[in-house]
């Protein structure tokens, strides 16, 4: 029986309260007599102006925000924002999304019929100053693989923590890992350990909305940190993703060299094309698999 969410909003020099004005709003119009709170943890924002708008939260009905000086991390924010709440259902949404269906709340309430349930994200609509945002270009050529019906044939490893509603006592029993502490790939893992509890998630169709996209320098950036994870928690991840796949396959083909080779050539070429007004995203793919095998090859030597 459903009888309280704590919605969880983990923020990072982003303003989420346009985002809980709205979920605020749409709590009010249940009247199914579950209880609702909005809590916003700000994980050691250092954009003062946005710290100030966000701090309007607080003034919002059942909702409060919550400033931590240093930053923690991406698992480490999401397992203080569990340990605030109060309700036995938790939603988790990154701050940096927006909502643009008027039963976002209604359609969750409604399919919770799993311990895990994940409604997915889309992209805002396209607009020009977005033509060469490699983040945006990226992200527009992943949507097919992302609708509910494909995310289903893959429900563990699809899944993302952007959107999701879980049972507070499995986030208990399985908190994120804190070791990844840096950019990218938490969600992959705890995924992984759902399926290792045998946990089911039901992928729902009930999308958030992406508009936040960096420059193409500071995606980039995100991009080798990203990397340096996936690398770091190789054994971890193995069989979760895609690079780390297709690097063993090029490591059976003994190919793994000639890889870096061609990176170490190329990278000056294809990092001016990734910088520039139009990024191309095969060799955003390559660089992503080159710099994997350069990590690799590196950690060799040594």
């Amino acid at each position: 029986m459903l009888s309280g969410i704590s919605i969880l909003i983990p923020t990072f020099n982003d303003c989420s309260l346009n985002l809980v004005q709205e979920l605020s709003r749409q709590s009010q119009s249940i009247n199914s007599g579950i209880n609702i709170e909005i809590i916003v943890a700000d994980d050691g924002s250092n954009n003062d102006e946005i710290i100030k708008r966000n701090r309007f939260i607080n003034s919002i009905d059942k909702s409060r925000y919550i400033e931590r000086k240093i930053n923690s991390g991406r698992s480490a924010i999401k397992n203080f924002l569990v340990n605030e709440a109060k309700y036995d259902w938790l939603l988790f949404i990154d701050g940096d999304m927006s909502i643009n269906k008027h039963d976002f709340l209604k359609t969750y309430i409604s399919n919770v019929t799993c311990d895990v349930v994940y409604g997915g994200y889309i992209l805002q609509k396209y607009n020009n100053d977005l033509r060469g945002n490699l983040r945006y270009k990226y992200e527009f050529k992943s949507q097919p693989y992302h609708t509910t019906i494909k995310r289903k044939k893959n429900p563990y490893k699809d899944f993302h923590t952007s959107n999701f509603m879980v049972k507070k006592s499995i986030m208990q029993e399985i908190p994120f890992d804190e070791k990844f502490r840096q950019y990218g790939y938490e969600d992959v893992f705890w995924g992984k350990q759902l399926q290792m509890k045998n946990y089911k998630i039901n992928h729902i169709d009930n999308p958030v909305v992406f508009n936040t996209f960096e420059d193409n320098d500071s995606f980039i950036r995100k991009t080798d940190e990203g990397i340096r994870t996936l690398y770091t928690h190789r054994k971890d991840l193995n069989n979760y993703s895609r690079i780390i796949d297709c690097y063993n396959y090029l490591q059976k083909l003994h190919m793994n060299n000639f890889v870096v080779l061609i990176f170490n050539i190329l990278n000056k070429i294809i990092k001016r094309n990734l910088l520039g007004t139009n990024p191309s995203l095969f060799l955003f793919k390559l660089y992503r698999l080159g710099y994997y095998c350069k990590l690799s090859s590196m950690h060799r030597e040594f």
